[in-house]
């Protein structure tokens, strides 16, 4: 890792991370997140506990897995995400938007990955009819449509008994 932890990105362009970890406080932009080396890497954000919304509209690409952290909100509005790795929820807020333009269909990766929700984390889904039947497991964290009408065809499997659904829409 070579960027300080808790620093704040804006990209606008092609961030290569080329088969290297890299850990964020918050993400924004519209550029594109690439690995293009064969190795898995893991693309943290959230690690400053970064209060405000942060969103970034960007693909990322690649053999990434996503870990979001910290108590604050990332939005993901990339519509063409295709990266194969896991997308972890640890704490905080992961919300995959369409409004603004963001068209999040397909923003938590391939089916190759999957979703996990652990017990102080959320995923919210808002206003999007999401593309892919990735499957997504609530383990003690929540399930959150707060905004519009969402839907989602892959398989979401409650892991505890503290797991959450929810709508505020």
């Amino acid at each position: 890792e070579v960027i300080p932890d808790t620093a704040d990105m804006i990209n606008n362009s092609v961030f290569a991370l080329n088969g290297f970890d890299e850990t964020l406080d918050s993400l924004v932009g519209n550029g594109s997140i690439q690995n293009s080396q064969p190795t898995f890497i893991t693309l943290t954000v959230g690690a400053g506990n970064n209060n405000a919304d942060s969103r970034f509209n960007g693909p990322v690409s690649g053999n990434t897995n996503v870990v979001k952290v910290g108590t604050g909100r990332q939005i993901w509005g990339a519509g063409g995400s295709t990266y194969s790795g896991t997308t972890t929820i640890d704490s905080g807020t992961l919300a995959v938007s369409a409004e603004a333009g963001g068209g999040a269909m397909q923003a938590l990766g391939s089916t190759a990955g999957h979703t996990i929700v652990n017990a102080n984390g959320t995923l919210d889904i808002r206003g999007v009819a999401y593309a892919l039947a990735e499957p997504v497991t609530v383990n003690g964290g929540k399930l959150l449509i707060s905004y519009g009408t969402s839907s989602f065809p892959g398989p979401i499997t409650l892991a505890t008994a503290l797991a959450t659904m929810q709508t505020d829409a």
